[in-house]
């Protein structure tokens, strides 16, 4: 669908009228315009003016503030200025969301809009009020008097944020709205009466709060515009917490001059320099305003220790750069700066210091209070300055998860320089189990000269969580974890944890006990093949008491299971049959192999010869080539029935067929109508053998055992698939080559066989069919005067649904097409007309031939 331009900003769209459920799930989707699933169209709907708008406004009565709604994107919903004024014009919002607009109107500097909302007003009923100058309380009833209001009270502390960026626009209009009149009869249509003022013009703002002031004063101070801060400071009287919130802001600003100035304004007001500038100063990082300001306040007996303190206190490095360019010493009061930056974990300064002393001129104490900051970085600081590994070596062994590749070299340096990995009862070790991270436990392992002790709650949490890596390198440390925790294994094997398993069964675990065989029946019975496989693999017996077992085996193709119940022979005879049976039944190959491998001659011969030789009957209507093989390679009875014999030609048995050929050579031939009927079923198959084998064994007997009619089927059945040597056969038979339909004679074309063309003309075929291959072959040739000519001797032009038509098209012969349309060849499909739909594009001109428009044609197809 497209849009012919973006939908305007100043209509209500028609699509609001969906409802607010599915216009607000649309405007979420239409956030993304690369979305697949949204349009063009929806996108430019959702962030059309008119919908943003609707959608703020449409489920207000749901939310107690304006911009409470969780769905969007804020700037594009809230900041957008059109937006905003959409929303301003709409008047239908509460105190606190003008409030909360006139904010970001002045904070993204929207001058009109600003001015809009300061010329707002509103009515409300007037409130119970004093008359200080009768000393009396007036009441008024709701119905009685009104109050006219601004949108935007310029004095409420909750109307603008903490301070300005300074421009001076829009301070004037701030400054200036108490200027501004309005016409209670125009604005609201109300009479002077209803009002409490009782006049027609009324000024809705009073003048400008000191506290507003002191706000745009902070933005002038940050902008550094000198005349605006003069300007409002000639205009309200500056207190002593005024002046320090204002030299705060200029230590902020980073800009001295700035300091300075406001510290002269100060002075001239009798203000001293408040006690926390000098943080302010600190944390400004500027090194020309904490030097200024330590030279005006050297009278209040700051010094750099002062100075120093708070540098560490803030982390700030710029103080310590000043403290030593001062003169300060890193080794003052016993290190006192770098014990307190110890103490509060403040790295920075900590890494600025120490890089400053020599660590064999620190106490041990004072060490350790270093070693208390738990950070590899700082710890490595240590290390290159030194600090004696063996000494503190429960300080510097401790795991952290946090950042594992920092970790990993910080623990192979601890490791070159020989710390102690049992320490603390391997406690590292342990700790690095419980976070699963295989990289330390190598890592750990690869130094480790001994087994670690008591890691037996370890190796269980490792296995209890499936760590099998991290529980084969504890068990690869400690082998006897294997025999300590040898009750494990029975819990893993029901809970199915097989690697866990076989971590223990590799490691000298056994298994072989009377509930590891429990639980090895158990997997029998429920099928659990991997359970049982391993449990086979690592010595565990099979109770061959449990009689039940082999039929579970069988059902489940546990092939080692049933192998090792035939090779002890502790099955009975009745469950082998009964199993056998079932395998013939569902095809099962396999367990009919092993049944058959794993019995005797006389066991087989039994097997087979179950209800008559009910076993190959069953195998050989299952149309399973590979066990009726099978069975004939192990000696199967073969019941010479009728039903062996057809399901034999049906399914392409050939080697049972072979057998069943040579009994008839040896007891007869039995009824004629089986051999006919099998040789049909044969030949479908493509099983060129059992076709051979029959014909041959037809024509060598002395009796005519194939009809004409089976004769005639059999040479269209192998004519069509192209078997040369069948067909000589049939055709030496006796088969009558009259048989041989146009059909037939397509499909030789189609597989382009000229030894069975050549065979069959040598024997007789009618010179009217050996003319409409003719035909067929001259249409894809494009030889016209063949066509003609062949047409002329009365060939059916439209044989075989017209398909020298057919052909003629698909071989892109424009000329021949025309001529088969004028000797009247006919369409007879749709796909026909495609094809020479295609063909007309390729015309030479766009002329009608006569009788067809071959560009209507094309359109048609295009139609449909």
């Amino acid at each position: 669908m497209e849009t012919q331009g973006k939908i305007p900003n100043n209509i209500n769209c028609k699509f609001l009228n969906l409802g607010f459920d599915i216009l607000s799930r649309i405007y979420v989707l239409a956030q993304n315009p690369n979305l697949s699933a949204v349009s063009k169209f929806l996108y430019e709907i959702g962030n059309s003016t008119s919908v943003q708008i609707e959608y703020n406004v449409l489920d207000k009565k749901q939310r107690v503030y304006f911009f409470c709604a969780p769905i969007g994107d804020c700037d594009m919903v809230i900041y957008k200025k059109d937006v905003l004024a959409g929303l301003i014009r709409r008047d239908i919002l509460k105190y606190h969301d003008y409030l909360q607009l006139f904010r970001i109107v002045v904070e993204k500097e929207y001058m009109d809009l600003v001015e809009v909302l300061l010329a707002g007003s509103r009515v409300e009923p007037a409130e119970p009020y004093r008359d200080y100058i009768n000393h009396t309380t007036v009441i008024t009833s709701e119905s009685d008097l009104y109050s006219v209001k601004p949108l935007i009270d310029i004095n409420n502390r909750y109307s603008f944020y903490q301070t300005f960026s300074g421009n001076v626009k829009l301070f004037k209009l701030i400054e200036d709205a108490h200027k501004i009149q309005i016409d209670v009869i125009n604005e609201h249509r109300m009479s002077p009466k209803k009002l409490i003022e009782k006049t027609r013009y009324i000024n809705i703002h009073e003048k400008l709060s000191k506290y507003t002031y002191i706000l745009f004063l902070k933005g002038f101070i940050e902008n550094l515009d000198y005349k605006m801060v003069d300007y409002v400071l000639e205009r309200i009287e500056l207190e002593e917490q005024d002046f320090g919130e204002c030299l705060n802001n200029a230590i902020y600003a980073g800009n001295k001059e700035m300091v300075e100035y406001i510290i002269n304004v100060g002075k001239n007001l009798g203000f001293g320099i408040p006690d926390d500038a000098i943080e302010a100063g600190i944390s400004s990082n500027n090194i020309y305003i904490i030097d200024y300001l330590i030279e005006m306040i050297g009278n209040l007996n700051i010094s750099i220790y002062d100075i120093m303190e708070y540098g560490v206190n803030s982390d700030n490095v710029k103080v310590a750069e000043y403290y030593l360019d001062k003169g300060g010493k890193v080794e003052y009061n016993n290190y006192q700066f770098l014990k307190q930056a110890s103490s509060m974990g403040n790295r920075k300064i900590l890494n600025f210091l120490v890089d400053r002393i020599n660590l064999s001129d620190i106490d041990s104490e004072t060490k350790k209070e270093l070693l208390s900051v738990k950070n590899i970085e700082f710890f490595s600081r240590l290390l290159d300055k030194g600090l004696d590994v063996q000494m503190y070596h429960d300080f510097l062994y401790f795991y952290d998860p946090e950042f594992p590749h920092e970790y990993l070299e910080y623990l192979q340096r601890l490791l070159d320089l020989g710390v102690n990995i049992y320490a603390n009862e391997s406690s590292i070790l342990k700790e690095a189990v419980r976070y699963n991270d295989a990289r330390v436990i190598r890592l750990i392992m690869k130094y480790s000269k001994k087994p670690h002790i008591k890691m037996e709650s370890s190796f269980d949490h490792a296995c209890a969580n499936s760590y099998i890596e991290i529980a084969s390198l504890l068990m690869n440390n400690d082998k006897s974890l294997a025999v300590k925790c040898k009750d494990m294994i029975y819990d893993f094997a029901i809970e199915e944890k097989l690697e866990c398993l076989e971590l223990f069964l590799k490691n000298g675990a056994d298994m072989n006990t009377k509930q590891g065989r429990s639980i090895m029946s158990d997997g029998i019975r429920h099928g659990n093949k991997p359970l049982v496989s391993l449990l086979l693999r690592y010595g565990v017996e099979i109770n061959y008491d449990d009689k039940n077992l082999f039929e579970y085996a069988c059902k489940s193709r546990f092939y080692s299971v049933v192998k090792h119940f035939l090779e002890i022979e502790n099955v009975s005879k009745d469950s082998i049959r009964k199993e056998f049976l079932k395998s013939c039944f569902s095809n099962h190959y396999e367990m009919l192999s092993i049944i058959l491998n794993y019995s005797s001659y006389n066991e087989r011969n039994i097997l087979f010869s179950l209800s008559y030789g009910l076993p190959l009957n069953i195998v050989s209507r299952n149309g399973s080539k590979r066990i009726v093989d099978l069975f004939l390679e192990m000696g199967t009875v073969i019941s010479y029935n009728r039903k062996i014999f057809l399901n034999a030609c049906k399914f392409g048995y050939d080697g049972l067929i072979a057998r069943i050929v040579n009994h008839w050579k040896i007891k007869g031939m039995p009824d004629k109508k089986i051999i006919n009927k099998g040789l049909l079923m044969a030949v479908p198959t493509k099983n060129n053998k059992i076709a051979q084998i029959l014909l041959e064994y037809a024509k060598g007997s002395k009796a005519k055992i194939l009809r004409q009619n089976t004769l005639d089927e059999l040479l269209v059945m192998v004519c069509d698939r192209g078997d040369f040597y069948s067909a000589k056969k049939i055709i030496e038979m006796g088969s009558n080559i009259d048989s041989i339909g146009n059909r037939t004679l397509l499909k030789v074309f189609l597989l382009e066989n000229q030894n069975i063309l050549n065979l069959l003309i040598e024997n007789g075929l009618e010179n009217k069919k050996i003319d409409i291959i003719n035909f067929f072959t001259a249409c894809k040739n494009g030889s016209l005067i063949d066509i003609q000519r062949l047409i002329n001797s009365g060939v059916d032009i439209n044989v075989c649904d017209s398909y020298g038509l057919k052909v003629a098209s698909e071989s892109g012969n424009l000329e021949t097409v025309r001529l088969l349309l004028k000797n009247g060849s006919k369409f007879v499909s749709y796909l026909d007309i495609f094809y020479l739909a295609d063909l007309s594009e390729y015309s030479y001109d766009d002329q009608d031939f006569g009788f067809f428009d071959y560009k209507n044609l094309y359109n048609y197809r295009v139609s449909l």
